[in-house]
C-alpha cells in the first residue's frame, strides 16, 4: 500500500469513528425524545422584527409563549405579549395627571420574557410604588432581548 494511500486511511478512520459515535448519540437523543434546540426554542420571529436603527425590535401586536430549552437544567415557559407601541405589557392608555410613570429601558433581564408579564420585576414595581407612594403609579417596560449599549 503507497504512503500516501496509509496516511490518508489513518487519517479517515478516526474522522468516520467519531462521526459514527456522533450518529449513534444523536439518534439515541432522538429515540428519548430529545429534539434540536432551534426546534425547542420559541421562534425569534414571532417576538421581533428587523429594524434599520437598531437590528431588531419588537414586533407590535405579537403574543406568545416563550420557551426555554429542556436539556438544560433550567426550563422556562412565559406569556409574552407586546403592545401596539411595541413594548412589553398591556397596551399604556393616556396618562392620567396625578400618575407617575417609570420608563424601564435594557436588555432580556428587564424584558424578562422567561416570566408571565406579572412575574417581571417592572410589572411587581409597579405594585410596589403605588402602595407605598399612595398615588398611580405606571411601569413600562420597553427591554427588550439582547438588547447592549449600542441600542439603549
Amino acid at each position: 500500500m503507497p504512503k500516501v494511500a496509509r496516511t490518508a486511511l489513518t487519517l479517515l478512520l478516526p474522522l468516520v469513528s467519531i462521526a459514527t459515535v456522533a450518529a449513534i448519540f444523536e439518534i439515541g437523543l432522538r429515540f428519548t425524545g430529545h429534539v434540536a434546540i432551534y426546534e425547542m426554542y420559541s421562534k425569534p420571529s414571532l417576538f421581533w422584527r428587523y429594524d434599520e436603527l437598531l437590528g431588531w425590535s419588537h414586533e407590535p401586536g405579537a403574543h406568545g409563549d416563550f420557551v426555554g430549552p429542556r436539556p438544560w437544567p433550567v426550563e422556562f415557559r412565559g406569556k409574552v405579549a407586546i403592545n401596539s407601541l411595541g413594548l412589553r405589557g398591556p397596551e399604556i392608555p393616556p396618562r392620567d395627571p396625578s400618575e407617575l410613570r417609570v420608563l424601564f429601558s435594557g436588555d432580556s433581564i428587564v424584558a424578562s420574557f422567561e416570566v408571565d408579564y406579572e412575574g417581571t420585576f417592572v410589572a411587581r414595581l409597579e405594585a410596589l410604588l403605588r402602595d407605598r407612594l399612595g398615588v398611580p403609579v405606571r411601569t413600562i417596560n420597553a427591554g427588550v432581548r439582547g438588547y447592549g449599549t449600542d441600542q439603549d
